[in-house]
C-alpha cells in the first residue's frame, strides 16, 4: 500500500510521521483522482489503490486495522501527536502513507 506526504519533509517531520506510517510517498492529496461517492477518498493511479483522508485518531485507527492507505490531515496529526497548532511542525499541512501495524 502507498499514500502521500503533502510536501517535502524535514527530518523532524519525517520522524513524526514515521510513528504512524510504515511507508510514506511524495504525492499531494490533489494528485489523487477524486471519488464521487466519497470526498474523503482518492484513487492513486501509481499504485492502483484508494487513499482515505483521515481527520481524527478514530478514523486513523479504523483504517489502520483494515490496512487501508491513509492521508493524515493536520487535525489528525494534532490528535495523534497531542501537539497543538503552535508546536506542530510547520510542514504539517497533512501527510500520509501506510499506517503502522496495529
Amino acid at each position: 500500500m502507498i499514500a502521500t506526504v503533502h510536501h517535502p519533509l524535514n527530518k523532524k517531520a519525517e520522524e513524526l510521521l514515521s510513528n504512524f506510517l510504515s511507508f510514506q510517498c511524495g504525492k499531494h492529496w490533489e494528485d489523487f483522482i477524486p471519488q464521487t461517492s466519497n470526498s474523503n477518498c482518492g484513487f492513486c493511479m501509481q499504485c492502483n489503490k484508494n487513499v482515505h483522508k483521515v481527520h481524527t485518531k478514530a478514523e486513523y485507527n479504523l483504517h489502520r486495522t483494515v490496512g487501508n492507505c491513509v492521508y493524515l490531515t493536520k487535525l489528525a496529526l494534532m490528535e495523534l501527536t497531542n501537539l497543538n497548532m503552535d508546536t506542530l511542525p510547520s510542514f504539517c499541512e497533512g501527510g500520509g502513507g501506510v499506517p503502522t501495524k496495529p
